[in-house]
């Protein structure tokens, strides 16, 4: 048996191999490290002052007990307090006060404070009560003592002052310091005057009877003139009078009285020689006047005729004038407004819940002043027979002078304006200017005077119109609305009227807008290719139809 030789090497590697398995197949003991223990007790400074914002106090740890324990996170163990809830001491913005009341008569003034925050203690609630100084209030002034009146102004107004009023130390109050006047012209020379000047009051109350009567006196008597005397009396309508009842078969106009008052005769003048004559519908109590734009187009303004009843011919009174407020640059309409200086109730024609709805046959009422069948009033009627545009056809009869005037139901609604004849090969229709278009319109804002922020500028008229002697009417060359005349007229250059777009010329015979379209009765026939053409692809369409009926019917 051979001993085996190590070398130095390889003992020593055999060696460390040994001692490396020993180590690891020999068991490790150590001694046992013990865990600290949970905290029970804490030592704590003060707590700090209740913060006012957030309504806590804080407070900090100093100490734990046992020593050297940990604080035990899980809520097995209790863990130190150092924040809580407080009530916060009341400061001076703790409070909100509102204003002193008035001093009373006994020297006090009183107001109320309330808490704006949860708070204790502190500031407390600020003054409600102080003495005051009572300041007794000054009275309103119940009565005057006046001056004269001036003399009426140019612009019917005259005015006074206040040269004392009670009672003793007063203020405020309502004073009556001017008042509408009838203005007198001065006349240079009785010699030289041409007409007697009168002064009318206001008209008295509607008596049970319908009449009302006013006093008027010369102020000023020309020498071998004589002028006639203005109307004292005229027809009214008494608020407590009985309404009249209307039998509903008697085909009467139920509201008629009303519809002749608020039609008015216009006559408007193109300059001292030359004049349109229209008629106009009052539809406001303080004078808008409705109408249509070729009666007033190219004109001054108007000179404005009133009626009390349908037997009255036309009168103007105290010369009744009334401008161009507003045209249409579109339909054939337009608005005066009456200067009415005194502020009378006029009057008038509500408009504003009307409309052109109309069944076919319903009976239409035309008022108006139709220049060739005298200068009274003329009424006519006729069935409604359609509608073209903005135009209601019928059968009234109407003549140059009818434009601006009112159509009307037997219930006397308001349809529309009396504008155009449409003249056919053996007849003619009137055309009537729909309610519907005219409300329509009435909402928008063109204005016959542009830059002129009240719409009315009376100082371009009153030269003209101001200064006509109504006496002299008759000699005024009329000019018939609506004519190649008057046409010609309404293209002359002006600065009277400046419409948002050019005028629109109307007449009487022809339509101003949405015309009625005619069906041409002369058009020449079809090309002949073009029907042969027609005929071959129809023939051809209805051979394809045919044949899949066929095949359809055969699968069936």
């Amino acid at each position: 048996m051979k001993t085996k030789i190590y070398s130095k090497k390889q003992f020593v590697f055999l060696i460390l191999f040994s001692t490396l398995v020993f180590s690891a197949t020999t068991p490790f003991t150590a001694n046992a490290v013990e865990p600290p223990p949970f905290c029970t007790s804490y030592t704590y400074s003060d707590w700090s002052s209740c913060d006012p914002n957030s309504g806590t106090q804080e407070r900090i740890n100093i100490s734990n007990f046992p020593s050297d324990c940990i604080i035990d996170f899980s809520g097995n163990n209790p863990a130190p307090i150092t924040r809580q809830r407080c009530i916060p001491e009341c400061i001076s913005s703790s409070w909100s006060c509102g204003n002193w009341n008035t001093c009373s008569s006994f020297g006090l003034q009183t107001r109320t404070c309330t808490g704006v925050a949860n708070c204790q203690g502190g500031v407390s609630s600020p003054a409600t009560s102080q003495s005051c100084v009572y300041i007794a209030p000054v009275p309103s002034c119940t009565s005057y003592t006046y001056s004269d009146w001036s003399s009426c102004s140019s612009g019917g107004n005259q005015t006074r002052s206040v040269i004392s009023s009670s009672p003793s130390g007063c203020i405020g109050g309502s004073p009556a310091l001017s008042r509408s006047c009838y203005y007198v012209k001065p006349v240079e020379s009785l010699d030289s005057c041409a007409a007697d000047t009168w002064a009318c009051g206001d008209w008295d109350s509607c008596s049970l009877s319908g009449v009302q009567s006013r006093s008027c006196r010369k102020t000023v008597d020309c020498p071998n003139v004589d002028t006639i005397t203005p109307v004292s009396t005229r027809y009214c309508e008494s608020s407590s009078r009985p309404a009249q009842e209307v039998p509903q078969d008697s085909g009467a106009i139920s509201n008629q009285d009303t519809i002749i008052k608020a039609t008015v005769k216009l006559i408007c003048p193109l300059d001292k020689n030359r004049a349109f004559q229209g008629s106009g519908t009052v539809i406001s109590s303080s004078g808008l006047i409705l109408t249509n734009k070729h009666v007033v187009s190219g004109t001054l303004g108007c000179l404005v005729e009133f009626i009390d009843n349908a037997n009255d011919t036309p009168y103007f009174g105290n010369r009744q004038i009334a401008d161009i407020q507003k045209v249409s640059s579109k339909e054939d309409v337009a608005t005066l407004k009456l200067r009415n200086p005194q502020n009378k109730k006029l009057t008038y024609i509500d408009i504003t819940k009307a409309n052109s709805n109309l069944r076919l046959g319903s009976k239409v009422h035309v008022y108006g002043y139709p220049a060739i069948f005298g200068t009274n009033m003329t009424y006519t009627s006729g069935d409604f027979g359609g509608v073209d545009g903005s135009y209601l056809k019928t059968g009234v009869v109407l003549e140059h002078g009818n434009s601006g005037g009112g159509a009307y139901l037997s219930n006397g609604v308001f349809i529309g304006i009396p504008t155009l004849v449409r003249r056919g090969e053996l007849n003619a229709l009137s055309y009537i200017l729909s309610i519907n278009t005219i409300n329509a319109w009435l909402g928008n804002s063109s204005v016959a005077y542009s830059g002129n922020s009240n719409q009315n500028n009376y100082s371009r008229v009153s030269s003209v119109l101001e200064d006509i002697d109504l006496k002299e009417l008759g000699s005024l060359e009329f000019i018939i609305p609506g004519t190649k005349e008057s046409e010609d007229i309404a293209n002359e250059p002006s600065d009277v009227i400046e419409e948002d777009q050019p005028p629109i010329s109307g007449t009487n015979d022809e339509p101003t807008k949405n015309p009625p379209v005619e069906t041409n009765t002369n058009e020449s026939w079809p090309n002949p290719f073009v029907v042969l053409v027609f005929i071959i692809l129809g023939g051809g369409f209805v051979w394809i139809i045919w044949k899949s009926m066929k095949n359809n019917i055969e699968k069936l």
